[in-house]
């Protein structure tokens, strides 16, 4: 509950910060690719369990 509730809090303050660095398309798009690599991580998390 609190890494999400920081996430929530911190999550937008931050890809303002990046934006404003790199610009808006940047910020974005390195966004989705940090999601596409938690969701690969978390794929090989569960595989290595089994």
């Amino acid at each position: 509950t609190t890494a999400g509730y920081a996430g929530i809090l911190v999550g937008p303050a931050s890809i303002g910060l990046v934006a404003h660095m790199v610009g808006l398309p940047l910020a974005f798009a390195m966004l989705g690719v940090l999601m596409c690599i938690a969701t690969l991580s978390a794929r090989m998390v569960m595989a290595e369990s089994l």
